[in-house]
């Protein structure tokens, strides 16, 4: 994940899991995922399966259960956020649609199916080396791969790489990277995925890419 240890990076997620949860049960999801759920929307999901890396409590994958997906798998390194998540899926009468793991996909992915969306909200900004964590997520996708990152602009990019810096000068046992949006854009387009979705909010990029040869339409995506 980074040079911090995963079980470090599980404990500093637990620690918030709670308010997370109380954030989506009360608020919804965030700007960057809504721009994620309709663009997925509009791509198709009926019938769907879903891979989350990175799944947090779960309500992006969730809210798209509800809105026609066939089914969802989230990976998590948080024991505490999983915990979360399972309990929201049950207050939404979606568990029999849902299966959990917790650990680090870069390392469990062996034993993780093919799905034909797999979804990396605000994952690539946690390791260190986002393009084998890009690579081992497009070689278990079928269709669709959705991406959200700090975007190319001066606020993401400057509150990102301070937190890179001092969580390096501070030993913080978890800290973000600013991966450059060019990098990240190749690495999807390398792995066989052309664009058809381009958006953003004031810090996050959001891209859904499909694999090639797919039916999508490109989309270019507004600001939140």
């Amino acid at each position: 994940m980074s040079c911090c240890s995963v079980s470090n990076t599980g404990k500093v997620f637990t620690e918030s899991a709670g308010y997370c949860a109380w954030k989506f049960r009360h608020r919804g999801l965030d700007g960057a995922q809504r721009m994620l759920a309709r663009a997925l929307r509009n791509l198709g999901l009926a019938s769907r399966s879903i891979l989350e890396i990175g799944c947090g409590v779960g309500g992006l994958h969730l809210t798209l259960l509800r809105d026609g997906a066939a089914s969802a798998i989230g990976i998590e390194v948080s024991e505490g956020m999983v915990g979360k998540a399972r309990e929201i899926a049950m207050e939404m009468g979606l568990q029999a649609k849902t299966a959990y793991h917790v650990g680090d996909f870069a390392v469990a992915d062996g034993t993780i199916p093919r799905s034909d969306i797999v979804i990396l909200d605000k994952v690539l900004c946690c390791y260190s080396d986002p393009e084998a964590l890009l690579r081992k997520s497009a070689e278990k996708c079928n269709r669709l791969l959705a991406v959200s990152y700090p975007g190319d602009r001066w606020i993401p990019r400057w509150m990102f790489k301070s937190y890179e810096l001092a969580g390096r000068i501070f030993r913080w046992s978890f800290y973000p990277f600013y991966h450059e949006p060019s990098r990240l854009d190749a690495a999807a387009r390398s792995h066989g995925f052309d664009r058809v979705f381009s958006g953003n909010t004031i810090i996050w990029q959001v891209m859904v890419y499909e694999k090639r040869g797919g039916k999508g339409k490109s989309r270019v995506g507004s600001k939140e």
